[in-house]
């Protein structure tokens, strides 16, 4: 079974009509056949690119956490605290607990959702060369 990004890319191959702009010489098809490699540079990086944004950005939950971890900690180093009463004070043990309890964002699984959302969304509203809304029946 292709991955989510392999579905992504053949869905957006088909939307850009890329094997058929390469045989037709008019129209759209023109103005596509003249970006086809721009297109094509394009779905080519976009893996690696969303990967390093995602691994460049981590959860701003987390990030928050730690920064005020590292203030606390820090103001406490300055009123002359020893490490040892640092790691036992109440608000550090709080901060450390709200880290550890904190769901871990794995920048893998962010991607493969990524993926799978953009190609259900492309999916949903292109179809055989028409872009339309197309019904999505769901149970009661």
């Amino acid at each position: 079974m292709a991955s989510p990004f392999q579905q992504l890319r053949a869905k957006l191959s088909e939307l850009f009509q890329l094997e058929a702009a390469a045989e037709l010489d008019f129209g759209i098809y023109r103005i596509l056949n003249s970006r086809r490699t721009e297109i094509v540079h394009f779905l080519d990086g976009l893996e690696a690119e969303v990967s390093r944004v995602l691994e460049a950005n981590p959860d701003p939950k987390t990030a928050a956490l730690r920064d005020e971890l590292k203030k606390v900690e820090a103001g406490l180093r300055l009123g002359g605290f020893e490490e040892e009463m640092i790691q036992s004070a109440p608000k550090v043990k709080e901060l450390r607990a709200q880290l550890a309890s904190a769901a871990p964002t794995d920048p893998a699984l962010l991607q493969y959702e990524l993926f799978s959302h953009l190609t259900t969304f492309f999916s949903r509203y292109y179809k055989d060369g028409d872009f339309l809304s197309l019904r999505r029946y769901t149970p009661h």
